[in-house]
């Protein structure tokens, strides 16, 4: 129910996490790198607090990756090149909803910028007609629009 937690995620992951599009021909390559990322980034000591937070890559039934258990569900999409793909997506958030506090969902290498597109207006109104204690959804994804790492892939978010 988006917490401090939930947003230095989406930051590390629109911000800091960088990869080559041309290192990794599966989404599991993609997952198993943010699950790597996340561990480390997320646990980093600093002066002010040691933190414990448990990043785990699920698979199967479940999403992704889940942050403390079922507090954040993070969910990759590799080349969305189709509706079928997102109906596909839209079923899978629909069962994560059930069980994660929030979701992010991150496309990776190239979608096409329609589907993108039309994947991101169905979870922005999804996210305008949500009940309070219903989770929120983020979506992060290459865009034309926007570089904000300098890595030459640029990243935009809702």
């Amino acid at each position: 129910m988006l917490n401090n937690l939930f947003n230095e995620v989406c930051d590390l992951i629109d911000k800091e996490w960088i990869y080559e599009t041309e290192d990794f021909q599966k989404e599991r390559q993609y997952q198993l790198d943010l699950t790597n990322f996340l561990r480390k980034e997320l646990n980093r000591p600093n002066i002010f607090s040691s933190k414990n937070v448990t990043v785990t890559l699920e698979g199967q039934n479940n999403c992704d990756i889940a942050i403390n258990r079922d507090e954040i569900g993070i969910e990759l999409k590799k080349d969305l090149h189709n509706e079928n793909e997102i109906n596909r997506l839209w079923g899978q958030l629909d069962n994560f909803t059930k069980t994660f506090d929030d979701i992010i969902v991150v496309l990776v290498g190239n979608p096409v910028p329609h589907y993108r597109d039309l994947l991101k207006q169905k979870i922005v109104e999804r996210n305008q007609d949500r009940r309070m204690n219903e989770p929120y959804i983020e979506i992060i994804y290459p865009s034309d629009e926007d570089d904000d790492k300098g890595d030459g892939f640029p990243v935009w978010r809702i």
